[in-house]
């Protein structure tokens, strides 16, 4: 076996470094960093290095061969477990666009072949669509609607609070539409909803859907300020707890205090109310910073909303901090991204959800030529509990975790361009 590891590890290291020496750079497209891990991905080439992607129809047929090294598959300290997985992802990308409208949408799967456990192979445990269109119906009135699927025996990686209870198949999605209309120069009213579902394969995790409606008002105030007033409103179904509706009124404002940095902030009262008789006040808060550097950019911001513990159920305040940090200008080809966050989830209305979670990717892309790229990423994971949370039958569901991901491949894909007959 070790013997095996050792071959497998090597082999797919020279066969990297072999190709990296062999070829010059080139132009190069934009394709999805390791497929696997989902979250923050960098869609457009920020480099330029495009080519000739300015067609109305840009179609992206890719393809990416992988090796990973996990250390704990089933995302339990109690159970620890590494493996060597190949993956191979097939990707799609379209691009559809023109002066009134753009479309972006993209679908990949992981057949993933697992080296000390064969019986984990398939080939659709990791699935990812993305869509996101903008049209602008008027010179006034635009319309937008977003869609994000995620499919995963990572039940961290589909939980947008980024819980997890282990190794178990499941999926979510979240659809949302969007309207904007600019009553006067200084003056934009903008309105949408969204849908998020969550399923999990186990019968002792919790389903949920969460429905979003929001309306704001933006006014310039000056070059530089912008004022916004929002409301909220939003109903949790989440299986087998009471339902929750919340109501949320918000200020805020954008301000770019020079040409490379802006601020951002909107913040108001969350008004919970539960099927059962419970209520409660908390803080919402979504505030930014992002600026500009030499190198690319940075930025850090903190998010708190009430949502759902993920798998586990229940209603939750939510609290993500996060930093970023792009880096497009070392090397022509090369782009480096890193995204930590911090999440707290507590209950809303007891003390049975009390975690923390702490996510680092590191994402690393380097083009070769115009249909080769080479990919990296590490990713680390930390969960801490003060308690194991545990289901009505009195079964543990989420614990203290670990994970450290180690993930290189080549990508293969070349655009094909259609102009309008």
């Amino acid at each position: 076996m070790r013997v095996r590891v050792i071959a497998r590890a090597v082999a797919t290291c020279i066969g990297l470094v072999t190709i990296c020496l062999a070829v010059e750079l080139a132009q190069a497209q934009p394709l999805p960093i390791a497929p696997q891990f989902g979250g923050y991905v960098l869609r457009e080439d920020p480099q330029r290095l495009q080519g000739p992607v300015r067609a109305p129809i840009t179609l992206l047929p890719s393809v990416t061969i992988s090796e990973e090294y996990n250390d704990n598959v089933n995302l339990d300290n109690r159970n620890r477990t590494w493996d060597l997985i190949t993956g191979i992802s097939p990707a799609l990308n379209l691009i559809l666009q023109s002066r009134t409208y753009r479309l972006l949408a993209g679908y990949n799967f992981t057949a993933e072949l697992y080296l000390r456990d064969p019986g984990r192979d398939n080939a659709f445990n990791t699935q990812n669509f993305y869509l996101d269109g903008t049209w602008r119906a008027t010179e006034r009135l635009t319309l937008s609607l977003t869609d994000n699927f995620s499919a995963s025996t990572d039940t961290n990686l589909v939980s947008p609070s980024g819980v997890s209870v282990g190794r178990n198949r499941s999926w979510g999605n979240s659809l949302g539409p969007g309207v904007a209309y600019q009553l006067d120069e200084r003056t934009t009213v903008r309105g949408g909803g969204s849908w998020t579902v969550q399923r999990f394969n186990r019968s002792d995790l919790d389903d949920s859907d969460i429905y979003r409606v929001n309306a704001a008002l933006d006014r310039t105030l000056s070059r530089q300020l912008t004022g916004t007033v929002a409301y909220e409103f939003a109903y949790l179904d989440v299986e087998r707890e009471a339902t929750a509706t919340v109501h949320t009124p918000r200020l805020g404002f954008n301000w770019q205090a020079t040409p490379t940095i802006t601020l951002a902030i909107l913040a108001g009262p969350s008004f919970v109310e539960l099927d059962d008789g419970f209520s409660r006040i908390t803080p919402a808060v979504t505030a930014s910073y992002d600026q500009r550097v030499w190198f690319g950019s940075i930025g850090f911001g903190v998010d708190r909303l009430i949502s759902t513990g993920g798998a586990l159920g229940g209603i939750t305040e939510n609290t993500t901090v996060y930093g970023r940090v792009d880096v497009l200008t070392l090397m022509k080809g090369l782009t480096l991204s890193f995204l930590p966050s911090y999440t707290f989830v507590n209950s809303t209305n007891n003390d049975r959800i009390d975690l923390t979670s702490f996510t680092a990717p590191l994402m690393l892309t380097y083009r070769l030529t115009a249909w080769m790229a080479a990919v990296a990423r590490y990713q680390f994971f930390r969960q801490r509990t003060d308690h194991p949370i545990l289901d009505r039958s009195g079964n543990v569901l989420a614990t203290d975790a670990d994970q450290n991901r180690i993930f290189v491949g080549l990508q293969f894909g070349y655009p094909i361009t259609f102009d309008r007959p």
